[in-house]
């Protein structure tokens, strides 16, 4: 996290590209990006909701077969419970203080994936 008034600064080697994605902090479970695009997501995820009545975050991803699509979350205080999709398979996993769900398919889809959470 960082203050509105903090810079970021990174050493690149020559050749090398880096991209940030930067957001303000909800008070639910938010997305940050994905391994697809430079664009961290606008062009490859639609429909991106929480609901609060339920707890669950959900959104639809263009998968591309066998590619494994990953999508990095801030749970912001939230534990994940399941996650699904509605083909292929959704895998969760926890990197430091963020949550990553893995989505896979053996064909080329739009993938509606639905992360139910606990407070």
């Amino acid at each position: 996290e960082f203050r509105g008034d903090q810079t970021i600064k990174q050493e690149l080697k020559p050749q090398q590209a880096l991209t940030y994605s930067l957001h303000r902090k909800r008070d639910h479970p938010q997305f940050l990006s994905t391994n697809r695009h430079i664009m961290q997501g606008y062009q490859d995820l639609t429909d991106v909701t929480w609901n609060a009545e339920s707890s669950t975050y959900s959104g639809t991803a263009k998968v591309i077969a066998g590619e494994p699509f990953i999508i990095t979350l801030a749970p912001n205080g939230f534990t994940t419970k399941v996650a699904t999709a509605s083909q292929g398979t959704a895998e969760l996993a926890k990197q430091n203080d963020l949550t990553r769900l893995t989505l896979t398919s053996n064909t080329s889809a739009e993938v509606k994936w639905t992360i139910t959470w606990s407070k």
